[in-house]
């Protein structure tokens, strides 16, 4: 009876009319009325509880929120609560960055090496003095996508850098910096490391304190001017207290306390990952993506500088994803582009665009999984745009495996974590051989190839986007009484593990 009573709380208060705000001034951007229940059932869809949108069109604006803070915490979402965004994160770094380049503080062309000079891989040491701040930005340093080691240990501390430096030293640059494109997100916490070690110079009483001057910089130099009251990478313990609560596949209300700790600061990878916003203060990082695409001056930078951001974007050649600095972006066949930058954390997922044809920005972030924010964003564009949402993308679609014939055949299921569900079929081919397709969350199925071992897994090279591509992907089995074996997971580089929720 409890449970039922909750259920029908949160159904009312999804039902309930959204969050208006009026922002920084800003004209309130009409929006049509049947918009919202299009919205409340996305969130419904995906088992969210949660969701904040924003948008501009012009110089108009639209922030409104929807649902609960959770399954049980049945507060309304509201302007004053906090999300976090993942690798959106890096769009607020590379502004960072950029700030740093107008005070005359660091050089796009700076070799990183020039601000730490502890950065080595020790297997490229040519290649390590040759990486610059803009390979860096613009995804072509040629980095491993992941740090390759845990950031934390079991108690949710975060790690210090001295004892991080290793990972570093033993990751590989996959090709000559500036070469080539491979997304890093190591690559974003050594920017963020870069802004660490200028901004102690202008915070010195920050020395000691573990991402405290970046966190400080950031808040001073981008979000304050920007209008981003609530915004930050390090949040305090009553400010986490209106932190969503995190859902997916594997999560639900009952977040541990390590879990917790983390997500009330960020450590290494937080530049590139752990930014925690509102509904409010993500509208106005959605502005300044319309800044960059307009050349438009801003509290933070100058018109010159935003441009350079996105001008002559690289392409990734595998898919219609193009990247400037720190700015990511997908375009149509009409050369039609939607810039800004996506992500997603444990159990919350974010996307945010512009339209350059347009003129209309949207975004949205929820507490389920990636799908969820996208089809959110589509119904605003197509709502405000009245025309066809084709353009919207697949975000961050987890691509196939490889196998060998040795892999058994109850590899076939379905598999989740934090904020993913993923597929693996059986099928025989033509000459009559098992073989497996993944299905990821664009639902189309691609072949895998042949892995190094019977219990490991390869992600393809050649997709370079998607999650973990340069090392082996392990699953995991248990063997019954009877000795017989069933996978029961899958093991990702980084530590992300995949649970099998069904055959």
């Amino acid at each position: 009876m409890k449970f039922f009573f909750l259920f029908l709380v949160l159904l009312s208060t999804l039902k309930s009319s959204p969050t208006l705000a009026k922002v920084n001034n800003s004209a309130v951007l009409p929006v049509p009325e049947d918009l919202n229940e299009p919205i409340r059932e996305v969130i419904r869809k995906f088992k969210a509880t949660g969701a904040a949108v924003s948008a501009i069109k012009g110089d108009l604006s639209y922030s409104s929120t929807f649902g609960t803070y959770g399954l049980t915490d049945l507060r309304p979402v509201n302007e004053e609560t906090l999300f976090r965004m993942g690798s959106l994160s890096k769009f607020a770094t590379a502004l960072g960055v950029m700030k740093m380049v107008e005070l005359g503080l660091v050089g796009l062309d700076d070799p990183l090496q020039k601000h730490l000079p502890w950065f080595r891989v020790d297997s490229h040491m040519a290649y390590s003095q040759q990486i610059t701040i803009r390979h860096l930005l613009n995804h072509t340093s040629g980095l491993s996508r992941e740090m390759g080691c845990v950031y934390s240990d079991f108690e949710g501390n975060w790690l210090k850098v001295e004892d991080l430096k290793p990972c570093v030293f033993n990751r590989t640059i996959h090709f000559k910096p500036g070469s080539a494109l491979k997304y890093s997100n190591l690559g974003f916490a050594l920017l963020g490391q870069v802004i660490q070690a200028n901004a102690v110079g202008v915070y010195p009483k920050t020395r000691d304190q573990n991402m405290k001057a970046f966190d400080r910089f950031m808040v001073s130099k981008i979000f304050r001017p920007l209008g981003m009251r609530k915004t930050r990478f390090n949040v305090s313990q009553d400010e986490l207290k209106n932190s969503i609560t995190p859902l997916g596949p594997l999560l639900n209300d009952a977040l541990t306390r390590p879990e917790l700790k983390k997500f009330q600061s960020a450590g290494f990878n937080g530049p590139e990952y752990y930014l925690a916003t509102t509904a409010d203060d993500l509208l106005q990082l959605l502005k300044v993506a319309r800044d960059i695409a307009e050349g438009r001056s801003n509290p933070i930078l100058t018109g010159s500088l935003l441009s350079s951001m996105w001008k002559d974007p690289l392409k990734d050649f595998h898919s219609n994803q193009y990247y400037g600095l720190g700015v990511f972006g997908f375009s149509d066949d009409k050369g039609r582009f939607l810039i800004g930058h996506t992500g997603g954390s444990p159990g919350q997922r974010c996307y945010m665009m512009y339209d350059t044809e347009t003129q209309i920005g949207v975004a949205a972030v929820v507490n389920t999984h990636d799908q969820a924010a996208r089809d959110i964003a589509g119904i605003l564009l197509k709502a405000l745009s009245n025309s066809s949402v084709g353009i919207i993308p697949v975000m961050d679609a987890t691509v196939g495996t490889g196998l060998t014939e040795s892999v058994p055949s109850e590899l076939a299921g379905t598999y989740a974590n934090w904020s993913r569900v993923l597929t693996i079929v059986a099928r025989q081919d033509t000459s009559g051989k098992l073989v497996h397709d993944f299905i990821g969350s664009d639902r189309k199925r691609k072949p895998m190839t042949v892995g190094s071992t019977p219990d490991t897994l390869i992600l393809p090279s050649e997709l370079a986007f998607t999650d973990h591509n340069e090392e082996p992907v392990k699953f995991t089995r248990t063997t019954d009484s009877e000795g017989k074996k069933t996978v029961t997971g899958l093991i990702l580089s980084g530590g992300y593990i995949y649970k099998k929720i069904s055959n």
